[in-house]
């Protein structure tokens, strides 16, 4: 038979969060139009580009992956083919097919610089989900990011032989902060 004691509660703490998560995500057009593809540009549009504005508080920064539902198609006519070259190993353009470079030069998946270094290097878009990574900004991030923008430029080049009409895709983009 023993006596059992018990020592009164020790002191407190409370900590309150009171910043919010933000974010806001948008490009500057949701449409791209290639010029006509023909001998006199030899069969090559690469001006068109998307600029992607990002802002967040994400302490760990954000990633922005990109995918395509599938080949540039038209209808009844036939496919233009992706660039060959992935994401983590982007080439100097040669050959046929559709791609894109991105300007970020510390861009996550692979080697950094691998789209930048040397001149614009490109890679064909997946169809794999979550996609490819094209933009992001590693954390820690000590203050807010504010209208952070990159630029998705892609390019096409087809046969003499490719049918005319007009091909078209959806790109996804997809962007993941990390708070």
């Amino acid at each position: 038979t023993g006596d059992f004691t018990q020592s009164p509660w020790g002191e407190t703490s409370s900590g309150v969060t009171t910043s919010q998560s933000t974010l806001t995500f948008s490009f500057n057009s949701s449409a791209i139009t290639f010029t006509n593809l023909n001998s006199g540009n030899a069969y090559t549009d690469s001006t068109q580009t998307t600029i992607l504005t990002t802002s967040t508080n994400a302490y760990n920064g954000y990633l922005v992956n990109a995918r395509e539902t599938g080949m540039l198609t038209a209808s009844g006519i036939g496919t233009i083919a992706d660039y060959p070259s992935p994401n983590s190993d982007p080439t100097t353009w040669s050959g046929n097919g559709f791609g894109y470079t991105t300007d970020d030069s510390d861009l996550a998946g692979g080697t950094a610089n691998r789209f930048t270094n040397g001149g614009a290097k490109y890679a064909g878009f997946t169809t794999a989900s979550p996609g490819d990574p094209v933009a992001d900004h590693a954390g820690p991030v000590l203050s807010p990011i504010s209208n952070e923008q990159f630029t998705i430029s892609y390019r096409v080049t087809a046969s003499a032989s490719q049918k005319a009409g007009q091909y078209q895709t959806t790109i996804i983009y997809v962007i993941v902060p990390t708070f």
